[in-house]
């Protein structure tokens, strides 16, 4: 009988104990509590933005309500696969997430920022840089991130240079310009030297001077002007390298504007194609130095620098 007692009193003691605590922390009450996050009691919401949630834990991505520092928050259907969805970040789809987002526009996304590797910002480009060897393409078209671009043409002949056969490369009317380099147009004047001190010409100064006074009665002073270095010329711009080199056979080069390079395109090979480029403003706007190359409605300032088999290569002139 006192067992009996003594294990209902033990057990009325345990369920006090445990109601008593599941009071102290009841979520909704307004007191942050035992394992509560947070506890606004009747304001505790789970589709309001920022606020503790019903089950007294705090916002978070992946609870539904967008959250200050989210765009967006679709609960379950947050994903990092499937195109336009709202990331388990709770940011948007985005350039470089790694999805390829067509509605967005995106043609390619490799998630990563090398803007040499053929997808750059989302767009199948690739960005220019001096010295650029394409030497891995042939047969594949080349699409450049259309913006003005400017080189020195440092190390290498060519800012580009185009070396895979039956290549083509579409600049999609980005510019490619030299920098120009200032040198001073006007050659350096022989300086008249100084005159130099000395006792001989002092006396003879003097000399002459003394004769002078007493030829006229009145003291003349001989001064010898000194030079004056002629003053600089005006800066001319000095076009330096090579904007395009040409380096293999049947490659096709189109929509590029080439300008203020010694020599804009150069083509080394035969059987290229160079269309609806503008080469203006170059000391030689297109050279060929192989022959069997062709010309279709290019723009270049001087006509005559390139021709094939008697035909001028450019057939129109800089708009």
């Amino acid at each position: 009988m006192k067992k009996f007692v003594l294990a209902a009193v033990l057990f009325l003691v345990g369920i006090l104990f445990f109601a008593s605590t599941s009071l102290a922390a009841l979520c909704g009450d307004a007191r942050t509590e035992g394992s509560e996050e947070c506890d606004n009691g009747q304001n505790n919401c789970d589709n309001c933005p920022n606020a503790c949630r019903t089950n007294c834990v705090l916002p978070r991505c992946g609870d539904y309500a967008v959250d200050s520092g989210e765009q967006c928050d679709d609960f379950t259907n947050n994903s990092d696969k499937i195109p336009g969805a709202c990331r388990t970040s709770c940011k948007k789809a985005y350039c470089g997430d790694g999805v390829l987002d067509l509605a967005q526009g995106e043609a390619c996304d490799d998630a990563n920022q090398d803007a040499f590797d053929g997808c750059h910002q989302c767009q199948k480009c690739i960005e220019l840089k001096d010295n650029l060897m394409l030497s891995n393409a042939a047969g594949k078209t080349i699409v450049v991130c259309p913006k003005d671009y400017e080189f020195k043409d440092q190390g290498q002949e060519g800012v580009v240079v185009l070396s895979s056969p039956g290549m083509t490369f579409d600049c999609q009317g980005a510019t490619i310009r030299g920098a120009a380099t200032l040198a001073s147009s006007v050659a350096q004047s022989t300086k008249v030297p100084s005159p130099v001190k000395d006792l001989g010409s002092q006396k003879s100064t003097s000399a002459r001077a003394s004769r002078q006074k007493e030829g006229s009665g009145k003291q003349s002073l001989e001064v010898t002007p000194r030079p004056v270095d002629p003053p600089a010329g005006p800066a001319a711009i000095i076009a330096q390298g090579t904007g395009i080199v040409v380096a293999a056979d049947n490659i096709v080069v189109r929509n590029c504007r080439v300008t203020n390079f010694r020599t804009g395109i150069k083509i080394q090979s035969s059987g290229s194609v160079l269309l609806d480029n503008s080469v203006c403003k170059n000391q030689k706007d297109i050279v060929a130095i192989q022959a069997g190359n062709y010309g279709v409605k290019n723009y270049c300032a001087v006509p005559s620098s390139w021709s094939e088999n008697g035909k001028p290569g450019c057939t129109f002139s800089c708009p």
